[in-house]
């Protein structure tokens, strides 16, 4: 497959982007002021997953076009600072290995994953996930009713604190999917 490189200033930011011919973004990085990053590929507190979710729009004269080389160098750059928690995360889960973990986000190279157990976030094999979803949804609905039972049951009581952690449960269970591992980012 071909990409087109792109770059794009804001603010003192340096934008970069690694896009399909019908605009769809695979990597996006951005280099800010103070020099650090912020990449698609790892989870950001503030930007949480950091790709865009829309076309790029070529008609758009904020983007300048550049080779794959530059792209790549500042890409390097960045995941140089991240080379020993890469082959660490590589050896403990090497490519198909089944990992369970919370679905982070849908992107267009495809379901990235939190490994938690690993502290680690992979690509997960999107058709395996498919059908785990299929089956936690059913699984879900009957742990939903039991949790919808109990929050009657501690509402009426008062016991709110019971409320917020069962809450937290049914979020965790309703992320949770088993996997085979297709790569470590």
């Amino acid at each position: 497959m071909e990409f087109i490189y792109l770059k794009a200033f804001d603010n003192m930011e340096s934008w970069y982007f690694e896009v399909t011919r019908n605009g769809t973004t695979l990597r996006q990085i951005v280099v800010e002021a103070n020099g650090h990053y912020i990449a698609s590929n790892r989870k950001n507190e503030e930007h949480h997953f950091f790709l865009t979710d829309q076309e790029v729009d070529f008609g758009n004269s904020a983007y300048i076009q550049i080779t794959k080389t530059e792209f790549d160098k500042v890409w390097k750059g960045y995941t140089d600072t991240l080379k020993y928690y890469r082959n660490r995360t590589k050896e403990a889960l090497p490519i198909g290995a089944e990992v369970t973990g919370c679905i982070e986000v849908f992107y267009p190279q495809g379901v990235i994953v939190n490994i938690v157990k690993n502290n680690a976030v992979g690509v997960a094999d999107e058709s395996t996930i498919r059908s785990d979803i299929i089956w936690l949804m059913n699984w879900n609905i009957t742990y939903l009713v039991r949790c919808i039972m109990i929050l009657k049951e501690k509402i009426g009581k008062g016991e709110f604190a019971w409320i917020q952690n069962i809450l937290l449960m049914l979020q965790f269970r309703l992320r949770t999917v088993m996997s085979k591992l297709c790569s470590i980012w």
